[in-house]
């Protein structure tokens, strides 16, 4: 909270410093506005960009690194807004750039004093917790390193202890110690005996599961019929008034969008009509939420064919299938757009996990572990593992893998902001790649 007000003021007060002295009390009023607008834009494109996530476990550069781009972002949507209100001209050119500088090396400068005050304190011995580990060496050795890849969290790693060494705990631990137990679910009935050993001892305790069948939502307990529970995989679209959230904001959208570009995807259609032979909509099974068919429409990219016994055949680099105009319209992800029809539909959503041919689902559902678990949600035109760089051609089991792993990430943590957040990602990196076949 401490280092949100002073980004909010830093943004007002350095904006109004440099506001200059002759401008009218008109002129003043426009930037007062804009500063206003501002400091709502600060606290949102910020929280979208995961600057105050855990930033003090992340490493200078990074934390640098995202506030440079959030506040870019923020600067540049107040530039927009000046050019759609048609007050441009008024606005000093100067100012903006001299506020946009001026506001970036303050943010950046704060950040570096509280990184270097904190490292000076937990070197005096200040904030500082000790971690006794206990659990497999390969596991405990993984979490040694985050621990030290985090420095600024303020954790050491005392000790390290396997399960063979459990009943040294019946000395007890130092009070101000913690105990992580990096057990996974099938060793979960060591902890009652743990706990136990440790009822007379004042050390925080803490189970990290390591196991890699944990693979979908991590949540706090919750109270179920009077119960408590642990949704291990739970879609989060289980909830009712996320499922509304979600409809609201595909819908609306997905309107909104198709108005804009129905002029552009007549254009587009027409160059696919001439430039080969066939239907301008490509349309192919997927699979969806829950599993469940439906049907998605893309843009045709490639000569009609057929493949034998149901086969899918993925696109390659250079596939002389692909149309010269289907590849211009591959190459920044504009086939893509009469998916847009598919979210008015309901079938598919803006932002989730990218429906794969049913073949492919096939194969793929038992060679990764999870691999079904990305139908807990819609799939989405765009996602987390695309805006990453997962997208195009998955011509290795590893790739795949990695695509999946992304995107059950996504539906673990899925939220509005992160949406909102995926959206901005792709209008800014995700329509052209190098991927993109």
């Amino acid at each position: 909270m401490l280092i949100r007000l002073l980004d909010i003021l830093t943004v007002v007060v350095v904006g109004w410093y440099l506001v200059p002295n002759n401008a009218s009390n008109e002129l003043q009023f426009l930037y007062a506005r804009a500063e206003l607008a501002s400091v709502f834009l600060t606290l949102i494109v910020f929280s979208l960009f995961g600057v105050y996530h855990f930033w003090l476990n992340k490493a200078k550069l990074i934390v640098l690194r995202q506030v440079f781009i959030a506040w870019t972002s923020v600067v540049l949507i107040v530039a927009t807004l000046f050019f759609l209100f048609k007050v441009g001209e008024q606005v000093s050119r100067f100012w903006l750039l001299a506020w946009w500088l001026g506001g970036l090396l303050l943010m950046w400068f704060v950040r570096i004093v509280v990184y270097s005050l904190l490292g000076y304190m937990r070197r005096s011995g200040a904030n500082h917790k000790r971690v006794v580990l206990l659990g497999e060496a390969g596991v405990c050795e993984r979490v040694t390193e985050q621990v030290l890849a985090h420095p600024y969290a303020g954790y050491e790693v005392a000790k390290i202890m396997t399960l063979d060494q459990v009943d040294l705990l019946s000395t007890g631990l130092p009070g101000d110690d913690e105990l992580w137990l990096l057990l996974p679910l099938s060793q979960a009935h060591h902890i009652e005996p743990i706990l136990n050993l440790l009822s007379q001892c004042t050390v925080n305790l803490r189970w990290l599961p390591d196991d890699s069948s944990l693979l979908s939502v991590w949540q706090v307990p919750k109270d179920l019929l009077g119960m408590t529970a642990l949704d291990l995989r739970v879609s989060p679209m289980s909830e009712p008034a996320n499922l509304v959230i979600k409809a609201l904001e595909d819908r609306i959208l997905a309107a909104m969008i198709l108005l804009l570009i129905s002029p552009f995807m007549l254009v587009l259609a027409f160059g696919v009509k001439v430039s080969s032979s066939g239907p301008v909509f490509y349309r192919q099974q997927r699979h969806g939420w829950n599993g469940e068919a439906f049907e998605m429409l893309k843009f045709r990219s490639m000569v009609v064919h057929t493949e034998d016994n149901g086969q899918v055949t993925q696109a390659t680099k250079g596939d002389a299938r692909i149309t010269p105009f289907g590849a211009f319209l591959r190459r920044t992800s504009l086939d893509e757009l009469p998916q847009f029809i598919n979210v008015l539909k309901g079938d598919m959503s803006i932002v989730g996990p990218r429906p794969h041919a049913v073949a492919h689902n096939d194969y793929y559902s038992e060679q990764i572990d999870g691999y079904m678990l990305r139908h807990k949600m819609k799939p989405g035109i765009t996602g987390w593992a695309q805006v990453n760089g997962w997208r195009g051609e998955t011509d290795t089991l590893d790739k795949m893998q990695k695509r999946v792993e992304y995107d059950l990430w996504y539906i673990e943590h899925w939220s509005l902001w992160l949406d909102i957040k995926i959206i901005i990602m792709t209008i800014f990196k995700g329509f052209v790649h190098s991927n993109a076949r």
